[in-house]
């Protein structure tokens, strides 16, 4: 029986998912779309874009990325509540020793900057309490299991199968990439002398060639299960997806480290392979029985996508901390206590003193800001090679009248704010004026130019059910160089920026009057219009004196960066 769908809520702000939709869905499912909500995918975006959302609820799968751990802190000093989704389990390397993604930029967890994390048993959840996170995880399950099938297909009189398998990544520092190939390499010896079972080799391709076997890895993970009578696997969600099948499941690990994942058989040196596959796939009761225990501590059983729907709709509901409210500092714990700066030292921020929350934002903004200042000339180069090119000549003769930062002067009769709008999944700045509004700009030049802009009804009168056609004009010096009816009620299609370049004569007065106009047809309820990048465009001639300095580009005064090999005078 499928689910009601939401009512919808009193305010329409959105889910904001930092991960893109393809990823969100294996890791959330349904579930935000259960709430009654948009949801908006905002991965690209910056802190300023995303908050501009007014989001209800922020999700995300990870803070070690510098971009999304300052969105997360920003999003929390605001009052909004950050959910973190485990999407698998953990494994000791995964979380103390990360060089394939987390470390040097980040930690795993240490700290924790969102309001709560979900988790996908009660095995994790006591792991991750150690960490002082115990009052903000839920337990919730694997949202993307609920709809895993499973059946098995066995074949009377064939080869058992014996499927081998490692996670995406099979190593994430040099200890465990030597003994993950050293243990695929005893595997293989002991099944090259076993002749009566099938081996499938789910492993990565650079892996299978260093032991000499072909890896399989045709079809879904889950159709393979299917067809296997046993699964020997390093530490991954695999582990759990085989046991939720029913097949008999070993884990193999030749480090001296804590297994972070239980199960009912462990490989921990080339000794235990023989009596281990024996028993997998001629499995005694006790050990399956142990085997429902570990899983049933490892992952949640029930709906999980509807327990995820539950803790977001919670966390939206929960009463919002005051805007840049300080965190209370946690409780001293007897046990299970961090020293961030001797476990994390390549983090120098985390030198600076005893607020982990803080110190690890300013980490975030101190490798973003090296990025950023890496960028800069970069940016800089491109943006002056462009405007060059658009214009038609040396940028020092360009000038340019942004009509965006020059509102605070412009004669005003209506209402006109400059917002953040996101149409076409991308959040810019822009100018709103809802009907009626007439603006008007006074252009300290004549010259002939070119006025560029982008128009669009703001979103939120698409579907209202007031709105209707609105009437966007463009005159300069009581020409109109631009008349335009948009009506986009019953026309996704057209719900896109619309892109103009207008020719702008010379003026006779030695000066330009611009004006930009919205007004309804028949009535004005519930219209507003978008003006994306409003920029007036002229040229000096060289000779002539310099009456506008005012309005250069601000790359035309010189270079105030450095990139090698370019140099701009």
């Amino acid at each position: 029986m499928s689910p009601r769908p939401a009512s919808p809520p009193p305010d329409a702000r959105p889910v904001v998912i930092l991960d893109a939709p393809g990823r969100a869905a294996e890791i959330h499912g349904a579930a935000p779309h259960r709430l009654g909500r948009p949801v908006v995918h905002a991965g690209e975006r910056d802190t300023e874009a995303v908050l501009a959302l007014d989001p209800a609820l922020i999700l995300l799968s990870s803070e070690w990325t510098h971009e999304w751990r300052l969105i997360a802190a920003a999003a929390r000093r605001a009052g909004v509540p950050v959910v973190y989704v485990m999407d698998g389990v953990i494994e000791w390397s995964y979380v103390w020793n990360n060089l394939s993604f987390i470390r040097p930029w980040g930690t795993m967890l240490q700290p924790l900057i969102a309001s709560d994390l979900c988790v996908i048993g009660r095995h994790p959840a006591r792991i991750l309490a150690s960490f002082g996170l115990a009052d903000r995880i839920h337990v919730v399950g694997l949202p993307r299991f609920d709809c895993v099938p499973r059946e098995r297909v066995l074949r009377p009189g064939s080869r058992p199968r014996l499927l081998i398998a490692t996670a995406r990544t099979a190593g994430h520092d040099v200890e465990q990439q030597v003994m993950t190939r050293r243990a695929l390499r005893d595997l293989k010896a002991f099944l090259d002398t076993a002749p009566q079972i099938e081996p499938v080799w789910r492993i990565a391709a650079d892996l299978a060639e260093d032991i000499g076997v072909c890896a399989d890895v045709a079809g879904g993970f889950s159709e393979v299960l299917a067809t296997s009578a046993g699964l020997v696997s390093f530490t991954s969600t695999c582990l759990l997806e085989g046991m939720h099948k029913g097949l008999p499941v070993a884990v193999v690990d030749y480090r001296a480290v804590p297994l972070y994942v239980a199960a009912a058989w462990e490989i921990r040196c080339a000794e235990h392979i023989p009596g281990v596959i024996q028993e997998l796939l001629y499995p005694p009761p006790p050990k399956l029985a142990w085997q429902d225990a570990c899983l049933a501590d490892e992952l949640e059983p029930g709906d999980a996508t509807a327990t995820l729907a539950a803790v977001l709709r919670a966390a939206i509901e929960r009463p919002r901390a005051a805007p840049d409210a300080t965190t209370p500092p946690a409780p001293d714990r007897p046990d299970g206590r961090l020293d961030f700066r001797q476990v994390h030292s390549e983090l120098s921020a985390f030198s600076l003193g005893s607020l982990p929350l803080l110190q690890y934002e300013l980490s975030a903004a101190h490798h973003l800001l090296r990025h950023t200042r890496h960028e800069k000339g970069f940016l800089q180069r491109d943006a002056l090679e462009l405007n060059e090119a658009f214009c038609g000549g040396d940028i020092r003769q360009t000038r340019v009248f942004a009509l965006l930062d020059q509102l605070p002067g412009a004669g005003l009769e209506g209402a006109a704010t400059v917002e953040h709008v996101a149409i076409g999944g991308r959040a810019v700045r822009a100018l709103v004026t809802p009907a009626p509004t007439r603006l008007t700009f006074a252009i300290p030049c004549g010259r002939p130019g070119r006025l560029s802009l982008a128009v669009c009804l703001h979103p939120r009168c698409w579907d209202a059910p007031a709105s209707g056609p609105c009437r966007l004009v463009v005159r300069a010096d009581e020409v109109a160089l631009l008349d335009a009816t948009l009506d986009l009620r019953f026309s996704p299609e057209d719900r896109k920026w619309w892109w103009f370049d207008l020719d702008v004569p010379a003026s006779a007065h030695g000066a330009h009057t611009l004006v930009l106009q919205t007004e309804g047809v028949e009535d004005d309820a519930d219209r507003a219009a978008v003006w994306r990048a409003p920029l007036f465009h002229w040229r000096e001639t060289e000779d002539a004196p310099d009456a506008n300095p005012g309005f250069r580009p601000r790359l035309a005064a010189g270079a105030d960066f450095y990139v090698p090999g370019r140099t701009v005078a």
